[in-house]
């Protein structure tokens, strides 16, 4: 039986080897463990997402408290020891050519899209839960069930 745990530490792996959501989806697979693909990318995603809040924090700490040239270096220096995964490898900040830069973003403006895809399907029930009166999308389908 796979534990919680035992998944995490899987994919802590993958994501600190700089591998995409397939990879880290085979990577579970691997160890013969029956887990759903989307629910593996979402959690995935959650994982590199967090990684990416806890430079950006390190990083908004240094620039809050800097008042000289040489403390903007500092900070700068903080984003150049930094690594991301870009092409299947893990790439330093500093050292990333500009390629490897425009995929990165690339491929964070596909998951951007993906967010707002979802952000829009949940306005559109809300907006469809409001229009019915009702308090759910579950109540909305009793309601035209009841009315056809």
């Amino acid at each position: 039986m796979t534990t919680n745990e035992e998944l995490n530490k899987v994919l802590q792996s993958a994501a600190e080897e700089g591998a995409d959501e397939e990879q880290a989806f085979l990577a579970v697979k691997r160890k013969g463990w029956g887990c759903v693909r989307p629910l593996v990318f979402w959690y995935y995603r959650h994982l590199c997402r967090r990684r990416v809040r806890h430079i950006e924090q390190r990083v908004d700490e240094e620039l809050s408290t800097l008042s000289t040239p040489e403390d903007r270096i500092k900070a700068r220096e903080i984003l150049a020891q930094e690594t991301f995964a870009v092409g299947g490898i893990r790439v330093e900040w500093g050292a990333a050519t500009a390629e490897q830069h425009l995929e990165r973003a690339a491929m964070q403006r596909r998951l951007s899209g993906d967010c707002i895809k979802d952000a829009e399907r949940h306005e559109q029930a809300a907006a469809e839960i409001r229009a019915a009166g009702v308090r759910c999308l579950n109540d909305l389908k009793k309601k035209r069930k009841e009315a056809a």
